[in-house]
């Protein structure tokens, strides 16, 4: 089985290793000997190289499972945890493509 691939500095990484190892049933040991890397795309870039397996998401993988440049694993799927906001800096001053862009991300988040 290829190394997995870690994000260092940031306890992300090995998080989401840990619940997918969790709910796997399987253990995760030997960490010395794994490469860490502190950006995902360069994770993702390592495992298309072929030098390990990487956990990401749809959105920075998409293009690659699509293409079949990656395939996803047989195994649990992680329920994500991320959030993004939508910030401005004034909402009484915003022009009417940002409104609009606004208006829609809203709409799109309820659904």
């Amino acid at each position: 089985m290829p190394a997995p691939l870690w994000r260092r500095g940031r306890v992300r990484g090995l998080y989401w290793w840990r619940s997918y190892c969790e709910a796997a049933g399987i253990m995760l040991d030997d960490l010395d000997n794994h490469l860490f890397f502190n950006r995902t795309h360069l994770c993702i870039d390592a495992t298309l190289r072929g030098l390990g397996i990487a956990i990401g998401d749809h959105l920075s993988c998409g293009e690659h499972l699509r293409s079949g440049r990656l395939f996803q694993l047989p195994g649990p799927v992680l329920p994500g945890r991320e959030q993004y906001h939508l910030l401005t800096p004034d909402t009484t001053h915003l022009s009417r493509p940002v409104r609009q862009m606004r208006d829609w991300l809203r709409k799109a988040a309820q659904k």
